[in-house]
């Protein structure tokens, strides 16, 4: 978390001599070398190709980003790393993504559309919690898990297609989601945990 929450940082270059950290490509970024992972970035990153991990907290906060495009090839993003971007009205997901930290799209409440990629298995803990214009989600075909809170306060959120391989839906994961009308639970469904549709009031 070192920059975490500079909501305003527009430029990061980090010195060609550093054995550690990188700024490739003037990618506007600091990339651990040895993991190829971005620490942070801003509104102006470019993600080079060669990157595989969007770290933990590494666009939090950032106010200034609008729409952001992650490139095929990155495999992980990490808890928090688009917690409160709260401009961010679009984002680009590759199918090369497996892995989304929980908090990752935290309180981004002006993204309306989400596609997740297909080699994504679980949503994890408030992954889009409070993204209170939220509408429409497309889930991967192999989902097996959504965690606690994942879509809590996503207030926008009116249909959904839960895939048949689908076996948990957590507490609180589509808490006072007050648009939401229509929802048909898998058979496969074995746990659908507390108050996970508390609070849609629209639901018939």
């Amino acid at each position: 978390q070192v920059f975490g929450y500079c909501r305003n940082l527009a430029t990061i270059s980090v010195d060609a001599a550093n054995p550690y950290f990188d700024s490739r490509n003037s990618c506007n970024a600091i990339i651990e070398t040895s993991t190829n992972t971005i620490i942070r970035g801003t509104a102006q990153t470019v993600i080079p190709e060669d990157v595989k991990v969007i770290g933990d907290f590494a666009f939090s906060g950032c106010l200034p980003m609008k729409s952001f495009n992650i490139p095929e090839g990155v495999t992980s993003i990490g808890s928090y790393a688009f917690c409160q971007c709260n401009n961010l009205a679009s984002i680009s997901l590759p199918k090369s993504v497996g892995t989304i930290g929980e908090y990752a799209f935290y309180n981004c409440y002006n993204l309306t559309s989400v596609e997740l990629p297909q080699s994504v298995a679980e949503i994890k803990d408030y992954t889009f919690a409070y993204c209170s214009k939220l509408a429409s989600v497309s889930f991967p075909d192999e989902l097996k898990a959504i965690g606690i809170a994942a879509f809590y306060g996503c207030y926008e959120l009116n249909s959904l297609t839960i895939p048949e391989s689908l076996d948990t839906i957590s507490d609180l994961a589509f808490y006072v989601c007050e648009s939401l009308e229509k929802l048909i639970v898998p058979d496969g469904v074995a746990h659908i945990g507390f108050a996970a549709f508390m609070g849609c009031s629209k639901m018939k």
